[in-house]
């Protein structure tokens, strides 16, 4: 059993009794009941570097991280949970705020380098894309999602996020957790992801779109799905790319990805694909 501070990690309905509080469905509140998935963590963070959890609840992860020495500042949305933590912790950093809508820069002027999370599983999307998007400053995520995100986000394709983490950086599961590892116990197992900083597609944004509308479609093939997708039509870039796809239907070159789904393409296919919308070459994807 993992202690803070000699203290063994008390069951969060025991928690939630004490405090006469509750957890909220609608906010994904599913709280870790065990953090033996998070042996090892000190090993894969920079050490005694300052982390951003996000969504702490009531605190198991937040013990783990100052037990290991890290700097820790949290991010809760729930005023419920603030209170709490407030009272479980001394000399805590707390962001009563929505980790989506809080400031950049405010985020940058704490000097957090790493983020560690156990995401809701409704939002584990948009959480995300706001780490490796625009929390530029950000070197290294511990993010727990559900499994099946974990193993496409892993493996580096199969949906737009997969393929827009691997954009970005290098990803790999650092343990599994079962279901009942959490209370209220959700309907499928998660994964704990370690993702770290690598840039390997500079069009970050050109990449997203094009990804974006390919899985606009999943089961249509890619033709259908970037002739009539909403994303080339809401913006001037987007209006682009569909011309020229408009002006190369004839082209061998292009037609052989058209056949095919978006789930079928690697992502050295989908860095072709940018090569061939963001190119003036017409051989681009030869």
């Amino acid at each position: 059993m993992i202690r803070y501070k000699g203290r063994a990690l008390i069951h969060p309905s025991k928690i939630l009794q004490n405090y006469d509080a509750r957890a909220r469905k609608h906010l994904g509140q599913n709280f870790l009941v065990n953090v033996h998935s998070l042996q090892g963590i000190e090993d894969i963070l920079p050490a005694g570097c300052r982390v951003l959890e996000i969504g702490p609840g009531l605190g198991a992860v937040t013990r783990v991280l100052l037990e290991k020495d890290f700097r820790v500042v949290v991010c809760e949305k729930d005023a419920e949970m603030v209170e709490i933590l407030k009272k479980e912790f001394t000399d805590l950093k707390i962001i009563h705020d929505d980790f989506l809508q809080v400031e950049i820069s405010d985020l940058k002027a704490l000097g957090v380098v790493a983020v560690v999370g156990n995401l809701p599983f409704y939002i584990t999307s948009d959480i995300i894309v706001r780490i490796m998007s625009d929390l530029t400053f950000i070197e290294t995520a511990l993010l727990g999602v559900q499994k099946e995100v974990a193993e496409r986000i892993q493996l580096g394709q199969g949906n737009s996020l997969a393929l827009f983490c691997r954009a970005l950086g290098k990803a790999k599961i650092f343990s599994r957790i079962k279901k009942t590892s959490f209370y209220p116990v959700p309907g499928v197992d998660g994964a704990w992801v370690h993702w770290v900083r690598d840039h390997k597609v500079k069009d970050i944004e050109d990449f997203s779109l094009i990804t974006r509308a390919c899985f606009w479609g999943k089961r249509k093939t890619l033709k259908n799905s970037l002739l009539n997708n909403p994303h080339f039509i809401e913006s001037a870039r987007g209006q682009q790319f569909h011309s020229r796809l408009v002006s190369h239907l004839d082209d061998n070159n292009i037609k052989k990805f058209l056949e095919r789904r978006a789930d079928d393409l690697s992502f050295d296919e989908y860095l072709q694909l940018l090569d061939f919308f963001t190119s003036t070459d017409n051989q681009a994807l030869n």
